[in-house]
């Protein structure tokens, strides 16, 4: 047998830790040199062999230019084909793993001139005042639409105050059903009323006097629709105005509130000036000390009578004011017969105590009675 040169495998390079990533076709490939192949290139199989010329296809203008030249043509360009590495031409040789890999420096940017800056400043700006002028627009809108909804809700809170209710709907409504009350009763058909407001002018005259068949009634009914239509009138002038006409209501509230209080005022006067003269609660004398205890009973009685006073003084008030008058009576009662026990008392304290002896053979001394004792046997006695 003949003896076979064989070639050793290259050596395997142990400079890095990191576990292979490779196929196990790739290790091999690396471990082994394939035979070297001539490589066959398969572009030019399809060639023409040398010494036979090839005949081109050319138009006209082609072939006259050819003649021109004198029957020389260029070269054909000899096409490149690029060749594919196959796994047996990877190598790593050219890699050096124990040195560390060139460090990425990166490219500083160019410095931008003054003009560069000032258009690039420019451009932001003019980007910045269309995004100002978009937010303008977007809150201009926003404040539109909350006036727009403000309007509303004070429209809507103006036709459901007890104002609008006593002073416009109220005198309105009670205008309409008048109307309709008056064709009911006149004509026995209350739709009367209901084209008659429908109608204007002329054609409103016309149809009224047909319905009532003129005169008196005719007239009267006319009275009564033209109200209907003045009510109507300050109805909608009062909700396009709503806000000046709720400022009047509440100006009218105010001065009718300041009026009235006024009118109480002076009624509480006159009635304090009366029971001064009636009753020892309210009258003053010289006594200091009881000219301000009446003093603090007016104001008090006053903060009741005008609303003002505290809601326990309010809710007890009117309990009291109906039991007041049994209790001044009561007590009138107690103080008379307090007085009679007072002038009891002095004639009692006038008496001196006479002193006992008994009858027994002991003599026994007792003691004097009090002023006290000599009151309360006096007492039952009556």
């Amino acid at each position: 047998m003949s003896e076979t040169n064989t070639q050793p495998a290259d050596p395997i390079l142990a400079t890095t830790t990191e576990a292979p990533t490779d196929s196990w076709q790739e290790n091999i490939s690396k471990r082994f040199k394939a035979p070297e192949i001539p490589k066959v290139n398969y572009s030019q199989v399809d060639q023409t062999p040398k010494g036979i010329e090839e005949v081109q296809e050319m138009t006209s203008s082609e072939f006259l230019k050819h003649l021109d030249s004198g029957g020389q043509t260029e070269a054909p360009k000899e096409e490149i084909v690029e060749e594919k590495k196959s796994l047996a031409d990877l190598s790593l040789d050219d890699l050096d793993l124990s040195k560390d890999e060139d460090p990425i420096v990166e490219e500083k940017p160019k410095k931008k001139s003054k003009e560069d800056n000032i258009a690039e400043l420019r451009k932001k700006a003019e980007a910045y005042e269309l995004e100002v002028k978009s937010i303008k627009e977007e809150l201009a809108e926003a404040k539109r639409k909350r006036e727009e909804m403000e309007e509303t809700l004070e429209k809507s809170d103006f036709e459901k105050s007890p104002a609008f209710i006593k002073n416009l709907k109220e005198p309105y409504e009670q205008a309409v059903h008048n109307v309709v009350a008056y064709a009911q009763e006149m004509a026995e058909d209350p739709k009367i009323a209901e084209r008659a407001l429908s109608l204007k002018g002329k054609e409103r005259i016309d149809f009224i006097d047909e319905s009532f068949g003129g005169g008196a009634a005719a007239g009267q009914f006319l009275e009564l629709i033209n109200e209907v239509d003045r009510k109507r009138v300050s109805l909608d002038h009062a909700l396009e105005n709503h806000r000046p006409t709720k400022q009047a209501f509440i100006q009218n509230e105010e001065e009718e509130r300041s009026a009235f209080n006024e009118k109480l005022s002076k009624n509480f006067d006159r009635v304090a000036n009366h029971l001064s003269s009636q009753s020892d609660f309210f009258r003053k004398g010289d006594n200091d000390e009881s000219n301000k205890l009446i003093e603090q009973r007016i104001a008090a009685a006053k903060n009741i009578f005008l609303g003002n006073a505290s809601k326990n003084d309010m809710a007890v008030a009117p309990f009291l004011a109906v039991i007041a008058k049994d209790a001044v009576e009561k007590l009138s009662k107690v103080e008379a017969e307090l007085a009679k026990y007072k002038t009891r008392a002095k004639q009692a304290a006038s008496i001196q105590p006479r002193i006992n002896r008994s009858s027994s053979d002991e003599e026994v001394t007792s003691k004097p009675k009090s002023a006290l004792d000599s009151i309360r046997s006096q007492l039952r006695n009556y």
